[in-house]
């Protein structure tokens, strides 16, 4: 029970070296007595801006594939590190990876010949409602990554950041404001069970208070931090290949009290580098009525071509 786990690899996309993550079997008691609000389907620390209880890798080592020796390079992460999305930058050369603190969560990026990693100062990642790969296509999932990309051929990276100008979180008001209220339009479907949905309008302003992002582009070399458009909670935010324009999925409201943010209605747009709007692909309505395993009408799943400059495929 207390051997260590046996480490997880990603490969680089090269497929000359690969980083082995040695995770935890157990969370500690500190971990779990952390706080945690259940919103709309989410588990989201608030002291982090991050999920509550993410599976925790506490040490990294890059192995070059091949070598005969079986050498590894430790990666100085520190004892007390709480690593997870580990991206790779798409020549191979280095990676990033996000790591929590008690207060939030840092973005740090390493070379892959030497092993060497770089805090990169003044970035606060929010990481609480980002999916962590390609969406579901069920319930208005999409392509978009989680809150860290690589882009411009691993010469910067896109990511969402905390808002710096939001503030402290809402105080909550053990007064209702007003009876919930949920309307029926008579018509039958099936609804499936989902835990920790929203509850209340105080709910509503919490998920949007830890899922509204700021997009920014963050040098590679310089470490600058370039922000982009306004802040919104985004279930997409991916750069096309030519590191020209961003495709974004910005949830909004009314929400459901009844499904995940995964069914919430969504604007999917086109930006370019500076957050200008450029084009309106959809406006995706709830998926409230959408069958168990089925999929919405209209177009999803929409995301870039990966051999075009900027061409967008959908189904």
């Amino acid at each position: 029970m207390t051997a260590p786990m046996t480490p997880t690899d990603s490969m680089s996309p090269t497929h000359d070296y690969m980083i082995l993550q040695q995770g935890v079997r157990y969370p500690s008691i500190a971990e779990l007595s952390e706080p945690m609000l259940r919103l709309a389907g989410l588990r989201i620390n608030p002291r982090t801006n991050g999920p509550h209880r993410e599976a925790r890798i506490v040490g990294l080592a890059l192995k070059k594939v091949g070598d005969a020796k079986g050498a590894e390079i430790k990666v100085a992460v520190g004892p007390e590190a709480h690593i997870s999305g580990l991206t790779w930058s798409p020549d191979g050369k280095h990676f990033s990876f996000n790591n929590a603190t008690r207060n939030g969560i840092d973005l740090w990026i390493g070379t892959t010949a030497t092993g060497a990693v770089t805090k990169v100062p003044g970035v606060a990642l929010n990481t609480a409602c980002s999916a962590g790969g390609a969406g579901g296509g069920g319930r208005g999932g999409f392509g978009g990554g989680g809150p860290i990309s690589w882009i411009n051929n691993g010469k910067s990276l896109l990511v969402r950041t905390v808002v710096a100008s939001r503030g402290k979180a809402p105080a909550l008001d053990a007064t209702p404001t007003g009876p919930n209220v949920q309307q029926s339009l008579a018509s039958k479907g099936q609804t499936p069970t989902f835990e920790d949905l929203l509850k209340s309008q105080q709910d509503e302003v919490l998920y949007e208070y830890y899922c509204t992002a700021q997009l920014a582009v963050v040098d590679r070399a310089t470490s600058k931090v370039t922000p982009v458009g306004k802040p919104a909670n985004f279930s997409t935010a991916s750069a096309s290949p030519d590191g020209k324009h961003f495709l974004v999925a910005r949830i909004h409201r009314p929400y459901s009290y009844v499904y995940t943010q995964n069914a919430f209605p969504k604007d999917v747009e086109v930006w370019d580098f500076t957050g200008k709007l450029e084009s309106k692909l959809a406006s995706v309505p709830l998926a409230d009525n959408v069958p168990l395993e089925g999929v919405q009408t209209g177009p999803r799943h929409w995301q870039w071509q990966p051999l075009d400059p900027a061409t967008l495929v959908w189904a």
